[in-house]
């Protein structure tokens, strides 16, 4: 009867630790996504999205009144996940320096999210400069924001993700790095 209630309690604890790993690898794995290429209706760049992405072009205007479109391809695989390429040319950005440029992006990285900065990286992207900053907001979202710029444009790819997982670090990159410039 004892060997009984071991094997029992034994055979119970097995089964729970075998359902807990599996929700935990469940949980941990990067998501699979169906993985799109898409060019910038200018062909001047193209990269991968998770999924079929949306256009958004905005009219704007620089803060000395001249006017200029902004542009946003958007995609949203899952729910409370989105990745974002925006980009433009402001004229009022062209005197700018890349590092007061890439200072303008941490601080509406913090205003737009109310987050703070976990970190950020310099970078290159097909030898031109650009700045890696990760946030995290107080509700739980990573963000990670690639900002670059390549002469008078400004690109801006962002992944916006509720998961924060080291194994989902790999479709982030893989979006990061389908990013190419058409020379």
């Amino acid at each position: 009867m004892r060997l009984r209630k071991i094997f029992l309690g034994l055979s119970f604890l097995i089964a729970a630790l075998m359902l807990c790993a599996g929700a935990a690898i469940y949980i941990l794995r990067p998501r699979s996504y169906e993985w799109r290429e898409v060019a910038s209706s200018d062909n001047r760049f193209h990269l991968s999205f998770p999924s079929t992405p949306s256009l958004l072009e905005t009219g704007e205007k620089s803060a000395d009144g001249r006017q200029f479109v902004s542009h946003m391809l958007k995609s949203n695989p899952a729910d409370h996940v989105f990745y974002v390429v925006s980009w433009w040319e402001n004229p009022a950005q062209r005197d700018q320096t890349t590092e007061e440029l890439f200072a303008r992006f941490r601080q509406c990285d913090i205003k737009v999210f109310q987050a703070r900065v976990e970190g950020e990286k310099d970078a290159k992207v097909q030898g031109y400069p650009a700045k890696l900053i990760f946030i995290m907001t107080g509700n739980g979202l990573s963000v990670e924001n690639l900002a670059i710029r390549a002469g008078n444009r400004i690109y801006s790819l962002s992944v916006v993700d509720s998961r924060v997982s080291p194994l989902e670090k790999e479709n982030i990159q893989k979006f990061f790095t389908s990013f190419k410039l058409e020379q």
